[in-house]
């Protein structure tokens, strides 16, 4: 195991999310930045070239080729071939780097945690304040808020399910809309022992995996509905997890499914 740090070049040690784009990048997304590795060297953003915030908690790369970044302060649009100018002086060039743009009047609207885009192309933005659909015209963007019937801070994962309804992972419980607009919410009343839900994954067989806050790892039924449980299986302490703060999922190609725990991997 090669361990690297900021004495290696990264921007920071306290990584939220890691991502590799079509090029074969990794984007590290950091609390004081944004880390980009090549396999030798790392290449930082921060607020000095053009970032609104340092806090940086997703990228995501959609399949047109462009970059989005959620940050604490904002979506900001990459530009690969922009100048990188310090934040607040971007609107002396027409070419930055980095554009930004604020998701609604609320300063928590703008702290961006999710970042998605689904299977038609649409760009989804989950937010602290909710979620938002992205309409891009130009160079222009629209941010449509989602009513989910209730009011779901911490938008913290998005994904798109093989029926095409979008599942999310928030601080009120877990949230399903369907592709007609329909939504439905899953809360302690359907099997959790906490509605402070975090890591999120639909595996190669179509099983949803979720992570809580306070509970471990839940493989839910296969066609969960709002009548019954959701929970197929509960996995924590008894089960080897050595914390039940379950924040990241990840899918191997062999499989197996990877933890990102509090107190480990």
């Amino acid at each position: 195991i090669k361990t690297y740090t900021t004495a290696d070049g990264l921007v920071s040690n306290r990584i939220s999310r890691i991502v590799r784009d079509s090029r074969g990048y990794l984007w590290f997304c950091t609390e004081n930045g944004l880390s980009r590795f090549d396999g030798s060297r790392f290449v930082n953003y921060t607020v000095d070239q053009g970032l609104p915030d340092d806090e940086v908690n997703d990228l995501l790369e959609t399949r047109s080729g462009a970059y989005w970044i959620a940050t604490g302060k904002g979506l900001v649009r990459y530009n690969p071939k922009g100048l990188p100018l310090p934040y607040g002086k971007a609107s002396l060039r027409s070419d930055p780097m980095f554009a930004v743009y604020r998701v609604g009047a609320e300063r928590i609207t703008s702290v961006i945690k999710a970042p998605y885009e689904d299977r038609s192309g649409t760009i989804w933005i989950g937010t602290w304040r909710g979620l938002f659909r992205l309409e891009l015209a130009g160079d222009q963007a629209r941010f449509h808020f989602i009513d989910l019937g209730s009011d779901p801070h911490f938008v913290r994962n998005i994904l798109e399910d093989r029926k095409g309804a979008l599942w999310l992972t928030t601080d009120s419980g877990l949230y399903r809309r369907r592709p007609d607009g329909t939504v439905d919410r899953f809360t302690r009343d359907h099997g959790y022992p906490s509605e402070r839900l975090m890591g999120l994954i639909v595996d190669r067989k179509g099983n949803l995996w979720v992570g809580d806050r306070f509970g471990g790892l839940y493989l839910l039924v296969s066609d969960p509905g709002v009548s019954r449980p959701v929970v197929a299986r509960q996995y924590a302490t008894k089960d080897g997890l050595d914390c039940v703060r379950v924040g990241a999922l990840y899918e191997a190609t062999d499989g197996r499914i990877w933890i990102g725990a509090d107190c480990g991997l």
